[in-house]
């Protein structure tokens, strides 16, 4: 999850490192205590989801597999059964791989050549 914040930590990554710096000083304070950054609730942080969310619907509706999108922009969802495949906006359609089209075949290809078969 991509973050911004006035403090100079523009990734989770970083608010990560703050604190598990910051565990150090908990730990002093009481052996027992647990202590995190709450992101989630951060008014920039929701808005921030929000917008990787509508990203992510735009990405969906082009066809792009959910999984591909979550692990990109990094939603934090749990895998699902049909992740990986491609949907087509229009009453969800699962995108298939069709073999090429044969090559069309063009009338002007009969009438070169010299000998007709014959019907009945």
């Amino acid at each position: 999850m991509r973050t911004t914040a006035s403090c100079g930590l523009s990734t989770t990554a970083g608010w990560q490192r703050l604190e598990a710096q910051e565990q150090a000083t908990i730990k002093a304070i009481n052996p027992n205590a647990v202590g995190w950054f709450d992101l989630d609730s951060l008014p920039i942080m929701q808005e921030a989801r929000r917008n990787r969310l509508a990203t992510a619907k735009v990405g969906f509706d082009m066809g792009i597999p959910f999984h591909e999108l979550n692990r990109v922009l990094d939603l934090g969802f749990k895998a699902l059964p049909w992740g990986d495949a491609g949907f087509l906006p229009s009453k969800l359609q699962r995108l298939v791989e069709s073999p090429a089209p044969a090559p069309a075949v063009h009338d002007s290809t009969f009438r070169s050549c010299p000998v007709q078969p014959k019907l009945g």
